[in-house]
């Protein structure tokens, strides 16, 4: 069984301010920095063979690196273009102005569109432009409006008018111009053409006509050659912002189908249009693009290729270093339906035909999907005697997707040397290799019930299906079963996957069967007795515990990176943990740097003194309840003359409840209670919600208790053993901790 030693690199935010952010994957730049750094790749040539992100190729030629890009989706060529031009914004605006003074018929282009979007202000009665009108889904008419008024300053979302209704209405028959927007694309009779209307239908009939409209008035304008891509990547704003797919209120959403909300939001496109370069970054350092064979200076650029081009000749050969690094994009119909009709739009019939495979296709599964990345990374030849490294990100992923591709990498020649993931933020990241000839090299097939109880072994925690289904999947591919050629994949091959892991959890005496944090699932846990194993989470807050001692200043990202590479591969922390294990212990040493330190009371020297007054408190309390107050190991409270434990105290500086809570009780019928630091508390939380078993514990007999509790108890004068039993669980632990570091 080969080890997955793979580390787990965390990602920064996305930016904002970039267009069709809502359709495309995240691009996590960071992550391929600091692979391309770690591996020592800066001189190399790094070769994204789907270029599924445009920004990724930017990115990294901005840091000196020479991308080959393919260039297959002349929507991502196009943002990638106007990304790499300096002043982007200046020229787009020139672009625009040029665009709205253009005149046919005695009227020009801002003539015919301002009106389109007026709407009277409810405050002062005055004209104004609308940001945008709420429809709700099936309604012939839109329901409310909203706007900015710039004379008195009334703003939101106001009732529609008559007035509104009738300016749509003058508009006339609107339904000609999605016949129009769709002749532009001449899609073929059949399936072909019921995508593209079925992503038309996502546009209201005034949408389209402005849309026709603009489109229109670009064919007929003598604009310089130069400043066509600006007015195209303008054109492309109004074109994102024309569809219904936005939901009101507005919603951090990314549309991976075609699926109009209950209520959505129709965007004033000539505001749209007029504002459009504030949508994307401003660029003030160009970046040096060329197409192949004309590659990139050493200084860094990017070289578009196309895809056709690598299909029929082996273009990488000559080049003796280089890399391959990508975002695999999640299959879906969404953006490249919309891709082709926007293409279609811009450039007419003949860019939309490296795009028709998308439009006749009905299904994305994992077997498709094996095919798709096996004829994408086919094309990638090098010359002999070399292995080249392949870096990947797979954003959006499911268990029979993450199969596809590790198959169609296998099958295209390329080693899985490891991979990871988080669930939450829904990334997994994986290492391949190529060795000279193509060759995989086998092991042994897995052994589906070893491999589950080795990784829920050395987890030593709760898992879901979906999670040890992944593992199970990794570890297929790390042995090189995922599958040898493409002819030998079958239909039924994840089917297949699924159902053994899934008949193993099942097994009678093997796994512990609980339910997640949220109730909805199952989770699973290793059937042992072995109360030494530590959990992950206890692991990690050791770690992070020593990194901070250790430290006298320390960045959350260091402590990440440096946890991640501590845990590999399926032990990788989740962020939530790794950021609770921090807040716990950590503060902030100045707002204006993502650095921490290690709180002075959360050393060990004055941990001890609080467990030294913990413990002298329960001698005073125990004492006082008329207990005998038993101090050799943990402190019990007995009662008088009957040698029967009422009460067994444990007391921590930490948060590892596993050693305390999950072992064998000795007095069944006694009471445990397990003090620590209140600072602890949203860490202790997110334990509980976490693993089903302390939750057991706490049902059965257990109490927490923090270390400020039982300092207020200790106050109270007159105790008896009526208040201390109502008291006990009266300060429980709490999602957030009282201070949180604002760091991230």
């Amino acid at each position: 069984m080969r080890e997955n030693d793979f580390t787990y690199i965390e990602g920064e935010n996305e930016r904002d301010d970039f267009p069709l952010r809502n359709f495309l994957p995240p691009c996590h730049c960071e992550i391929f920095y600091a692979w391309i750094a770690e591996n020592q790749l800066q001189n190399h040539y790094l070769i994204d063979p789907t270029s599924t992100h445009p920004y990724l190729s930017i990115a990294l030629a901005d840091k000196g690196v020479k991308v080959l890009a393919a260039r297959s989706n002349p929507i991502n060529w196009l943002i990638t273009e106007v990304l790499s031009k300096k002043d982007n914004r200046h020229h787009m605006r020139n672009a625009v102005n040029k665009l709205l003074i253009s005149r046919k018929d005695g009227l020009s282009l801002e003539e015919l569109l301002q009106p389109i979007y007026l709407t009277p202000c409810n405050g002062c009665g005055k004209v104004v432009q609308a940001d945008g009108f709420v429809w709700e889904k099936d309604n012939s008419s839109p329901i409310s409006r909203v706007y900015t008024c710039p004379f008195c300053g009334d703003a939101g979302e106001r009732d529609i008018t008559v007035r509104d209704l009738d300016n749509l209405h003058q508009l006339g028959n609107l339904e000609i111009y999605r016949s129009r927007a769709l002749q532009r694309v001449n899609p073929e009779k059949g399936y072909e053409e019921e995508t593209l209307r079925s992503a038309l239908s996502c546009y209201l009939p005034r949408a389209l006509y402005v849309c026709m409209l603009l489109i229109n008035r670009y064919y007929i304008l003598n604009l310089k050659k130069e400043l066509q891509i600006f007015l195209q990547a303008a054109l492309l704003t109004v074109f994102n912002n024309a569809h219904s797919l936005s939901h009101w209120p507005p919603q951090n959403y990314r549309f991976l189908q075609f699926a109009v909300p209950q209520r959505y939001f129709e965007k004033n496109l000539f505001l749209s249009l007029t504002r459009a370069e504030k949508q994307w970054p401003e660029i003030k350092k160009a970046t040096p693009i060329s197409y192949w064979p004309n590659l990139p200076p050493d200084s860094g650029g990017v070289c578009f290729f196309q895809t056709r081009l690598a299909d029929k000749n082996d273009i990488f050969k000559g080049i003796e270093q280089a890399a391959v690094a990508t975002i695999f994009p999640r299959p879906g119909q969404t953006y490249w339906t919309l891709s082709a009709l926007w293409a279609g739009w811009l450039w007419g019939k003949k860019a939309v035909k490296p795009m028709r495979s998308a439009l006749r296709r009905r299904r994305y599964g994992w077997y498709w999907y094996t095919k798709a990345i096996y004829q994408s990374i086919t094309r990638l030849q090098f010359s002999p005697n070399r292995k080249v490294r392949f870096f990947g990100l797979f954003p959006y992923f499911t268990p029979n997707l993450i199969f596809g591709l590790l198959a169609g990498m296998q099958s295209a020649g390329f080693t899985l040397q490891g991979a990871a993931f988080r669930q939450k933020e829904s990334l997994l990241q994986a290492n391949w290799v190529k060795n000279s000839l193509g060759l995989i090299s086998k092991g042994e097939e897995i052994n589906f019930k070893e491999t589950i109880k080795h990784c829920l072994e050395n987890l030593n925690e709760p898992l879901d299906f979906q999670d040890i289904l992944i593992m199970v999947i990794l570890q297929i591919a790390l042995n090189g079963q995922a599958g040898e050629k493409i002819s030998d994949i079958e239909e039924s091959g994840f089917s297949s996957i699924n159902h053994q892991t899934k008949k193993c959890t099942e097994l009678p005496g093997f796994l512990f069967v609980g339910r997640s944090e949220n109730q909805s699932t199952k989770k699973y846990l290793l059937y042992q007795k072995d109360i030494n194993l530590m959990p992950l989470s206890d692991r990690v807050e050791a770690y992070i515990f020593h990194l901070l001692g250790h430290s006298n200043e320390i960045s959350y990202r260091s402590i990440d990176r440096l946890t991640c590479a501590n845990f590999k591969g399926y032990l990788t922390p989740k962020k939530e943990l790794v950021e609770n294990v921090i807040d716990s212990y950590a503060e902030a040493i100045d707002d204006r740097k993502p650095t921490v330190r290690l709180r002075f009371n959360e050393s060990t020297e004055e941990r001890k003194k609080d467990i030294i007054e913990i413990a002298e408190l329960l001698r005073q309390i125990g004492t006082t309840l008329g207990y005998d107050v038993l101090q050799n190991g943990p402190i019990t409270w007995v009662e008088k003359g009957e040698n029967r434990v009422r009460y067994i105290f444990h007391i921590t500086a930490h948060a590892s409840l596993a050693k305390f809570m999950l072992a064998p009780s000795i007095h069944e019928d006694s009471q445990y209670v397990l003090f620590y630091p209140g600072s602890r508390a949203a860490l202790v939380y997110y334990r509980l919600q976490q693993d089903f078993r302390f939750e057991d514990a706490l049902s059965s007999g257990w109490h927490l208790v923090k270390f400020r509790h039982i300092r207020h108890m200790a106050e109270i004068e007159a105790i008896s053993r009526e208040i201390w039993k109502n008291q006990l669980d009266s300060d429980p632990p709490v999602k957030s901790a009282p201070a949180q570091l604002k760091i991230l």
